[in-house]
């Protein structure tokens, strides 16, 4: 998916929604675009994992890019204290998934 966060495009691969501090939060691969902190060099090119706030991502669009990711370190499966989506949760996609998990309409 493409999304803007703190005013930069990211390209982003969502893997965990869930709530940490009691904010609803998207724990995800982010493959391409722009960000303050920079990006990792990876063997597929550029990446590295964020934990987003769902409330400060804008003008957010599904694409059909291939999937990107790489091994996650115990210290980052645990970023999202509560999850409410993930891979293992449900096999709803896209806005049916976010809808199912936040409670907003599709």
């Amino acid at each position: 998916m493409a999304a803007t966060y703190d005013a930069l495009l990211r390209l982003l691969c969502p893997h965990v929604l869930g709530r940490k501090s009691g904010r609803l939060r998207v724990f995800c691969y982010q493959f391409g675009g722009n960000s303050n902190s920079g990006l990792a060099v990876v063997s597929e090119g550029m990446g590295g994992w964020r934990c987003l706030a769902v409330d400060k991502l804008s003008q957010i669009e599904l694409r059909a890019d291939a999937w990107h990711t790489e091994p996650r370190s115990p210290r980052q499966t645990r970023i999202v204290s509560m999850p409410t989506l993930s891979p293992k949760t449900t096999r709803k996609k896209g806005s049916e998934a976010v809808a199912a998990a936040t409670g907003a309409p599709e």
